[in-house]
């Protein structure tokens, strides 16, 4: 059974945070971003990581600035 706490993010965790939570589950290409209210309001993909870095962006810049 899925445990839907390894395939989402907060939007207020940094770019590693995302890049090691990808990286800890490789059957999952993709993180579903929530808000506060626990909704999803967008994704990540490691292709979005790799962009946010090719754009000077920090491991500690929010996944707010970058997710899709």
């Amino acid at each position: 059974m899925l445990d839907f706490r390894t395939i989402t993010i907060s939007s207020k965790a940094n770019l590693r945070d995302a890049l090691l939570k990808l990286n800890s589950n490789p059957q999952y290409l993709t993180l579903f971003v929530l808000n506060n209210d626990g909704q999803i309001i967008g994704s990540i993909t490691d292709g979005d990581i790799r962009r946010a870095l090719l754009n000077d962006l920090s491991n500690s810049s929010l996944v707010s600035e970058f997710f899709n």
